[in-house]
This record gives C-alpha cells, structure tokens and sequence, in this order.
C-alpha cells in the first residue's frame, strides 16, 4: 500500500473539477450515466424532459410501495441533474433547448441518427450559434454507415459485437448478465471519456465538435483476444460456460461449487502463480485430496496449450473434489493469505455487506427522487486525491424552473479557449509512463495514445507483461513479440526495459517520472512501493505527475491485496451470479468482465486530474479499485434489493421492459438472432415478417404484460419460427419492419460487417514479427480528429535506447555501463 497523506490530500481537494462546463442532456437511456459522471464530476448538467416525463422514468424495476413513482433505472442515475421540461415536438420546446444550448458546453443526446437534425437540433444548427458546443451523440451502431438506421437494443447491441457468441453453455443459447442495459452503460462511459477529450481538443483549436459513439462498438472491446484469433488463425472461439477455449484448448473452468455457493478460481502458472499452486496442492494433500500425480506436477514450468483434453478433465475433477469440502470464507481467507486467485461468486446482498467496500467507504446514503428513504448508492468509483468524484444531491428537487435554467456564460467560471495549432491531437504533448499490466490499464493508456499521448511502456523480459504470453500467438508460434491479445491493447506505444530488482533501475525511473506527465501501474498493492516508488516519492519529484494506481479492490483496507484478473472482481462484485440461466449453475460474463467496465472510469479519472491540473498547477494520486468502479452498472438492481426486498440473480436474457427478448436458434452451426420487443406494435410487426396467422391475436401474447407473463411459451414460439431461417436475412427483414433484431455474430462477422467497415474500425497494421494484422481503433469518432493506433504494439525493449538518449539524454557510455549491471532485461 502506497503511503498517502490523507490530511493533505483532502485540504487540496478541488469541489467540483468540472464546475466550469455545464452540459445539457436530452432525453432517453443511451446518456444517462454520461450525465450523471459529469453531474458528479461537479459540471452544471441540465436534463430535458418532455412533458410527461422522461421515458426512463418509467422503466422497471419500480417502486412496488409506491405506483407512479419513477423507476429505478431513474432513481440510480438521475442524481445530480437540473431539470427542465420542454416539449421538443413543439417550436416552443426547441426554442428552449436552442436557448441553453447557446450557454452549454456539452450537448449529449441518445436519439436516433438523423432524429435531432429533424428537429432542427442538429450538431451543425447549435453550433453556428455556439462554436464551441462540443455535441455528443450515442447510437446504436454510428451516425452514419449502411446499419446507421438499424434499431438496437441491449442484447442486440451485445449480439452484433461477438461478445453475446462467447457467455453461456457450450450446449445452449447466448446469454448477455441479467442486468439491464450494459451495452449503454459502457457507451455511456466511454462518451464521457470522449466529450472530456473534444473538450481538451477545443482548448487546442477554439472549436467545438460533433463526437459519435456508437454503442454497440463497445461490446468488441470486451473481446479480449477473441477477433485476434480469427485474424491471425482463423479460429472461431466458441463459448465453453465456466471454462475458456484458447483456439481448441481448454483452460481449467472456473467456476466450482463449494459447501454453501460457488467460488471462482483462475488456476494461473509460472512465474504468476506457480507458488500459489504448490501452495494449494499442498493444502489438499495434507487433508488427503491430492493424488501423488497431482503434487509431482511442475507448476512452474506448466503450459496449458500442451495439455490435452484428458489432462485437463483430470485436473478439474481433483480440484472441484476438494472445494466441495470448504465454505467459501474459508476459500477466500486462504487465498488472500497464499495470494491465490481465487474469490466467492458473492450475490448482490453479500455486495452491499461487502467487509472491503465498507472499509473504504464505498457507498453513500442518499434520498433519491422516487423512493421515500434514504438508500445507499455507489459512491466514489475512482479515488482522486485532488478532486471530488461521487453522486452530489442539492436541496429541492433539482428542476430548473424559467429564467433560473438559463445562467449567463458571464457568471459562470470558464477558461476562456487557448487557440493553438489545430492539426495537433488533443493529447499531444502529454507524456505517459505505463507500468500497467492486462487490460484495464493498458487500455486507458491505449487510448491516451490514440489521441497524442506519448505513451512509453515499463516491462522487463525477466517478467514479460502478462498479454505478452497470451495466446493468439501469430503462426501459433510463442514468444513475447508474438502475442496478438499484447498486441491489441497496446498499440501505439513504446517499450522500455527495466529490469526493477536493479536497484539502478530506479534512477532511470526517476528521470522518466521528472520529465512525465502521467503514471499508470496496475500492480498488486505494495509492489511498487518495494521497488522505491510510493506516490511520496514520486510526487517529490516531480510535483505535477498525476499517479493512478489500478487494482482489484483498491490500495487500502482490508482485501487490498486480493490478486487476481477481472474474473475476480466479476465475483465479488457480483457478476457471475448474474449471468447464466434460472435455476442454473452460474456461468459468469465471458473473459475479464469488471476490466472492461472499470477502464474508461480510470481514463476519465486520468482526464479529469489533467484538467485539475491545468487549475491547480499540482498533480495528485489516484485510487481505482475495479470492484468500485463496477458496482456502478449495478446501481439499479442494488436499489431494487434494498427498497423492494427482490434479490436479482440470473435470469438469462430475459429483460423486465421487452418481450421477446432472447437469442433464438436459425439455420447453421450455432447460428443464433437476437430479437427484443418492446412495445405492442413491434409484436404485431414481428408477427407480421414471422407469422402471418394468429399469433398477433393470441391473448396470450396481445399485451407485453401477458407475453411477460407467459414468456416459455413466447420463446419456443418464437424458436419455432427462427429455426430453419438464415439469420442474417431474417435479421435484415426484421429491421426493415421495425424491429430490433441482430445476427449474433462471431469473431468472423465482425470483419465482413458492412457499418464497421464504413466506420473504419480495424486498422491493419504491420509489427515486426506479427506481420500484418487487424487492430481494433475507437468505439467513438470525434470530428476533426484522426485518432490512432499510429503504430504496431511495440517488441518488449524495442525503444529502449531511443527513450534513453532522446527522452532521458543519456550518453552512449552510460547507457553502457546501465547496460552492463543488467538493468535492461
């Protein structure tokens, strides 16, 4: 744990770090966390909302005590706003969103492409009048492009990405977590990250910006390695449900039952987790459940790629035998001590009793519009040391009445633009040291360098970066140069080699950290602080760094050095317990779920604490726990247990506010179409395409309160209609019908898929010993900028002697004689 002057820190806290930019929302889901992370964040956010209210508010879960109260949906992510109503059908009601968007900074809407320049509320009409308006708008799948029109939906937005392809059963249907609306929660947070970087862009250049999100994009980011296996090998992962195909090779599973649940357990090898795996076959054989084979095995020299099929039923036949004989307190209390990787798969009640999200404080009791006492919602997601960062609740009931909406620009607090050289990219100039590791921090650091950032990678070839022995490996050849999963989160950087037992590699630390702008380390609690670099230190020397650290639970409290992946966050956090199917064995999310929900809080904290800087001149600390972050995408169902006494838990596809609403079987080898309905006349328009006959009449199916209630006999309808249809062409006449429908694609579909391509969303680039290969850019395109990746993921070491001369100034002999003690391996 980094030693952190709390006291100080607090004293130089900045109130409201973004309390120089107000932001106007208008209605509807897709938005509704961006404004709730800028109302946090400190920014004046006005929302709109038509005159009989917001549709959100009416989306379940509801209030069961009190009918007619906002849902929710709305109650979690609400907080924090002013309110306006204004009727966007009438000239009146445009005239009064033309009217604050004139004094906004930000304009963020949700609506479908083409829908506000119909209302005369385009990008280009708000900015003739405002030039710096920066208009942020999410959709399904882009602004623009052959699928732009197309309708999503959550579990389609999740289908056409690939990511629905690998959760669930390898026998049975695509399954998305039974929480509502995650593809828009992740775009959600993703246009925050966004709009802060068009905001950067508009100090640069004196204009502001359309930038484009498009929702479904985000779900490929959640791939892992999944599209780099059909680039470099032409390999369709399959789901496998609680294990993980690696190309025709089973990884361990990991999920098993326990005395009372399940734990989640990732058996790592090696120099990570050889160790921790003696350790455990150990434990076993001293109560006589490990077989003599089992504790001859050589953990640290095992390689799962190797194993066949047999080998690894065997291993997990042995370990689920003796996890069945403990509790999982038992479990976890071991692992901490033995830094296993290991976690209970914890329900939503054992979350909001969580012993490390008390400790650090992590909720806040608050009074939301809706429910008649004060509840607990997630609080800080990130920990800034030099701002506030948590849901903020004025007195009243937020609603921004007449003249009172509309403040002068004059008497609000605003940096006046600094117009420089608008070819530059928004983060150019800023300097990136990256010691982090996996997915979470190499991707915000990914996308620092995709906007200009000079991003240069920390890593030693003692200890190669952990994607660097990931498989894809390209021509299923291994090395550390090799990697395809490296290779996509990291493209754009550079590497230096350092080996960090040298105690001279913290001089060459040093000199980086003087001349940086920013640190990221994702580092199990502790590991930097052996190697000399506690924030005290390095805020020593060089006052205006910004230092995030990243990890699973946070650098303080009592499970602050719980090792693992996102898997384990997934678990304490909640998310395997949501996914999978009724009455069944959890499955979990596919791959690392909380690192993709806990990057772009980290990137917005890291664009954040620029901004401060730019206030205060200082730097300052952060603290991300990624089982913080991610509780936040679970804010609704927490109030839903809290105020209704319902604890959520899997429930497959199914969604309270759409029936149908599932992935149904077509023509083909594990050709599934996701299909959500959520209105009466998109049934009788699905019935028209599907079934021409009386299904439409059926009053079991008449209303979606019936078709919800008789929801079995729905999907095997349903099912019987989809089963022998291509999926794509029935997908296509779904859409023109006007329903949301989506051809659950593969890692293959995504390459052929005609609106990424229009998008430009893989770039192909050349590595030296990768070859040629596809590299996912950006879920968002921000007008005026051509963003990265510039260039390939660096070879481990590639820039080491161009960052020691032409960054640290080093001479030719001491880089030498550095050379010589070793320090660059």
């Amino acid at each position: 744990m980094p030693r952190i002057d709390r006291g100080r820190a607090v004293s130089e806290r900045v109130e409201r770090p973004l309390g120089h930019y107000r932001v106007l929302e208008l209605p509807g889901i897709a938005s509704l966390l961006t404004g709730k992370a800028f109302a946090d964040l400190g920014a004046d956010v006005i929302r709109v909302e038509p005159p009989g209210g917001d549709p959100v508010r009416r989306l379940p879960p509801l209030v069961e005590s009190r009918p007619g109260a906002p849902g929710l949906i709305w109650a979690a992510y609400s907080i924090g706003r002013r309110l306006v109503t204004a009727d966007l059908e009438t000239a009146a009601g445009r005239d009064i969103v033309r009217r604050l968007a004139a004094e906004a900074d930000v304009l963020i809407e949700g609506f479908a492409p083409g829908e506000v320049d119909r209302l005369g509320l385009g990008p280009a009409r708000l900015r003739a009048a405002n030039p710096g308006l920066v208009v942020t708008s999410l959709s399904a799948f882009g602004q623009d492009g052959p699928c732009a029109g197309w309708r999503g939906s959550d579990l389609v937005n999740l289908a056409m990405s690939g990511y629905l392809h690998m959760t669930g059963a390898a026998d049975g249907p695509p399954l998305k977590p039974s929480v509502p609306f995650q593809s828009y929660l992740h775009a959600s947070m993703q246009a925050v990250a966004a709009t802060l970087v068009a905001l950067r862009n508009r100090e640069r250049t004196g204009k502001g910006a359309h930038v484009d999100q498009a929702v479904r994009d985000t779900g490929i980011w959640m791939l892992a390695h999944t599209y780099q296996f059909w680039d470099l090998l032409g390999v369709n992962l399959r789901r496998l449900g609680a294990s993980r195909d690696l190309g025709g090779v089973r990884r361990l599973r990991t999920i098993h039952p326990c005395r009372d649940g399940h734990v989640v357990w990732l058996a790592t090898t090696g120099h990570i987790g050889g160790g921790s795996m003696r350790a455990l076959v150990d434990w076993m054989g001293a109560e006589g459940l490990a077989p003599d084979w089992l504790r001859a095995t050589a953990w640290e020299d095992f390689d799962y790629l190797k194993q066949s099929a047999e080998t690894v039923d065997r291993l997990e036949e042995a370990f689920a035998r003796f996890f069945a004989t403990k509790t999982k307190a038992e479990l976890l209390g071991w692992a901490l001590a033995h830094r296993l990787m290991l976690a209970p798969v914890q329900t939503l009640q054992d979350v909001l009793d969580d012993a490390q999200l008390a400790a650090r404080g992590a909720w806040r009791t608050l009074r939301v519009e809706g429910v008649d006492r004060a509840v607990r919602v997630p609080g800080p997601p990130v920990r800034l040391g030099g701002a506030v960062w948590e849901p903020r609740v004025d007195s009243g009931d937020g609603r921004a009445r007449g003249e009172a909406a509309w403040l002068p620009r004059s008497a609000r607090e605003r940096r006046p633009a600094a117009p420089l050289d608008a070819s530059s990219l928004p983060l150019a100039g800023v300097r990136v040291i990256d010691f982090s590791t996996t997915i979470a921090g190499p991707s915000a650091a990914r996308v620092l360098a995709d906007f200009g950032a000079e991003v240069i990678k920390v890593e030693s070839v003692m200890h190669p970066e952990t994607l660097r022995t990931g498989s894809p490996y390209a021509e299923r050849k291994p090395g550390v140069n090799r990697s395809g999963y490296f290779a996509a989160y990291n493209a754009g950087k550079r590497s230096i080699a350092l080996n960090m037992q040298k105690a001279e590699s913290l001089e060459i630390v040093r000199r980086l950290v003087e001349r940086a702008d920013v640190l990221v380390e994702s580092y199990v609690p502790g590991v930097m602080a052996r190697w000399g670099l506690t924030w005290e230190t390095v805020s020593a020397w060089n006052p205006r760094l910004i230092m995030a650290s990243h990890c699973l639970q946070g650098q303080w409290g009592p499970r602050a050095a719980h090792r693992g992946y996102g898997q384990i966050a997934s678990a304490m956090s909640g998310w395997y317990d949501l996914t999978g199917l009724p009455g069944q064995d959890p499955v979990g999310p596919y791959s690392a779920y909380t690192d993709f929900v806990s990057w772009p809080f980290l990137l917005t904290a890291i664009l954040v604490a620029l901004e401060v800087r730019e206030q205060t001149g200082r730097g300052q600390y952060i603290d991300h726990a990624q089982v913080e972050s991610s509780v936040h995408f679970l804010a609704p169902l927490l109030l839903d247990l809290q105020v209704n006494g319902r604890l959520p838990t899997r429930r497959g596809n199914r969604d309270d506010y759409a029936a149908p609403n599932n992935a149904y079987a077509c023509a083909g080898d594990d050709r599934w179409l996701a299909i959500t309905v959520t209105s009466d006349e998109e049934w009788a328009a699905l019935c028209r395409v599907l079934d021409p006959g009386e299904a439409a009449t059926d009053p079991r199916f008449a209303t979606r309160a019936s078709r919800k209630a008789h929801e079995p006999e729905l999907d095997e309808l349903v099912s019987a209609w989809t089963k022998d249809a291509d999926a794509f062409a029935l997908a296509r006449r779904l859409q023109a019908a006007g329903v949301a429908a989506g051809v659950v694609y593969r890692a293959q579909d995504l390459f052929a898929d005609p609106q990424l391509q229009r998008r430009r969303f893989f770039h192909r680039l050349q590595h030296a010993e990768i070859g040629e290969h596809a590299v996912m850019t950006q879920t968002f395109r921000i007008e005026g900028v051509e963003a990265g990746p510039f260039a390939a993921a660096p070879l481990l070491g590639e820039h080491t002697l161009e960052v020691c001369k032409d960054v640290l100034g080093m001479s030719e002999d001491e880089i030498a004689a550095y050379a010589a003690e070793g320090v660059f391996e």
